[in-house]
């Protein structure tokens, strides 16, 4: 079974991609990250935004991201003898992120006009304004809907360090990644120093 590095220092890896891009902002560094033994959700990774009563007397705390240690999709896969396929903490950490950025900062992305021309709806929208094109989408999971298409497209321009050239074959996929460039551009004024030894 491959090692797994631990997610603070995913964490901090990922800090530091957003620091060194102009994304890192004093909200978004204040975005809290735990980990929980178990998914309880069926996900990989879960940015909460707002809690309910019973939520925070369980202590789920909003404005945070929650990473499990194992999913139940794992349990199975291993009981299964079907064996265990490890994704990246830090992707799962990249994708989160973007959720919190559309929370921490909504006017750039959940009330903007542009997001919703190069995403083909507004951040809220529960259905994909298409099914999955490669050409569009960075990968089948962006296809869900806007906030999912923008966290997948958020998740790869920090994974490649904003150089997104490579992917100008691809117009749908290009015209995300440069909305997420734009971002950097806007929220410099905004952003604090960070310097992290990953």
């Amino acid at each position: 079974m491959p090692k797994h590095e631990s997610i603070d220092t995913a964490m901090n890896v990922v800090l530091s991609e957003m620091a060194e891009l102009g994304l890192l902002t004093d909200r978004m560094y204040r975005v809290k990250v735990y980990s929980q033994p178990i998914d309880l959700f069926g996900y990989v990774g879960l940015y909460v935004e707002d809690v309910d009563p019973v939520s925070h007397f369980l202590g789920v705390r909003g404005r945070s991201i929650y990473i499990p240690r194992m999913t139940f999709q794992q349990i199975f896969k291993k009981m299964a003898g079907i064996g265990r396929r490890c994704g990246s903490i830090r992707d799962v950490l990249r994708h989160e992120y973007g959720h919190a950025l559309a929370v921490e900062h909504p006017s750039l992305i959940r009330r903007s006009k542009t997001f919703k021309r190069v995403f083909g709806d507004a951040y809220d929208s529960d259905e994909s304004p298409e099914g999955y094109n490669s050409m569009n989408h960075v990968s089948k999971y962006a296809a869900t809907n806007p906030a999912e298409d923008f966290a997948e497209s958020f998740m790869v321009y920090l994974r490649v360090k904003g150089d997104i050239e490579k992917y100008r074959s691809r117009p749908g996929v290009y015209r995300k990644l440069r909305f997420c460039s734009l971002l950097r551009s806007k929220l410099k004024k905004i952003s604090i120093d960070f310097d992290v030894a990953a």
